[in-house]
């Protein structure tokens, strides 16, 4: 069963939260194809982020469209079949402060100590911010 709704809604953010599973995040490329990474997120409330070398492919995707889409599913192995699709627009955090500000939060979440935070945002990398416009759920 497919379900539409909101990232705010209780279950949907509780499952994302888990972070038992790689996310695949997917961009466009040039010729339109899609591009898909698995990859680590997390989420502060209803946009999820993800930390990445500002080289990269899906980075150059995402500067020249921003539509993307992140996948969080259960594995066949763990018999969990089901899944969030998150489909929404792409931003690329490029600030120093802010991207300081959004590493420092994701790890408070993931349980780092306040006196563990980093100073300054990780060298060579950006975040890719995810703005959802459409959450898919499903479960079998």
């Amino acid at each position: 069963m497919t379900d539409e709704r909101t990232i705010e809604d209780p279950e949907i953010a509780e499952y994302l939260d888990r972070r038992s599973e790689w996310a695949m995040l997917t961009t466009l490329d040039a010729d339109g194809y899609p591009h898909s990474v698995a990859l680590g997120y997390y989420r502060i409330g209803d946009v999820v982020y993800v930390g990445t070398p500002a080289h990269t492919r899906k980075v150059r995707n995402a500067a020249a469209n921003p539509r993307g889409s992140l996948l969080v599913a259960g594995s066949k192995e763990s018999g969990d079949w089901s899944g969030v699709l998150v489909q929404g627009d792409l931003e690329i955090v490029r600030d120093h402060d802010e991207r300081l500000a959004i590493e420092r939060e994701g790890r408070r979440q993931r349980g780092v100590p306040e006196h563990e935070l980093p100073d300054a945002p990780r060298e060579g990398e950006v975040i890719l911010r995810l703005r959802p416009r459409r959450t898919i759920t499903w479960s079998y």
